[in-house]
């Protein structure tokens, strides 16, 4: 009897340990944003966000695009300050500010100018199709090297 207990446990035991890590399996983790940015001159620093090759070919642009990465740009992020403003955010080729840091060979980089120790919300959205939006906040420190890499959050609700 003792042996058809000790069974019935761990098969109850197997089955929520399987559902705990199904659960835990479905979790969005988010999406690897890489940026930085460049030293401070008259309380302003640029902001520059590693653009991989595979952000760019889960939703690409069209053929006819001509380049223009413009329109991809405002339908794949979003950066606004403080007060709920949207900044206005360019291509660029190459960025000194992340530099050495990077990991795979970067498709372009999105530039901006930010101001020091203010807080800036920057969205990913991957499929533009889709709306899934991932998020980051960050303040802008007023000094030092600055370089991340790191997941950005998934936003329920929006």
């Amino acid at each position: 009897m003792r042996i058809i207990i000790v069974l019935a446990l761990m098969v109850v035991l197997a089955i929520a340990g399987y559902f705990i890590v199904q659960k835990a399996g479905a979790t969005d983790p988010g999406r690897m944003v890489n940026y930085a940015l460049g030293d401070p001159i008259d309380g302003k620093r640029q902001l520059d966000v590693e653009v991989s090759k595979a952000m760019t070919a889960l939703d690409p642009p069209p053929e006819d695009f001509g380049g223009n990465w413009s329109g991809w740009i405002g339908d794949h992020w979003e950066l606004r300050d403080s007060s709920g403003q949207l900044v206005r955010l360019r291509s660029a080729g190459t960025s000194s500010n992340v530099g050495a840091h990077r990991g795979d060979e970067p498709d372009f980089f999105l530039t901006t100018t930010v101001r020091a120790n203010e807080t800036y919300t920057l969205d990913y959205i991957p499929v533009a199709a889709e709306g899934k939006r991932y998020r980051h906040t960050f303040t802008v420190p007023a000094e030092g090297p600055y370089f991340k890499r790191l997941f950005f959050t998934p936003v329920d609700g929006e």
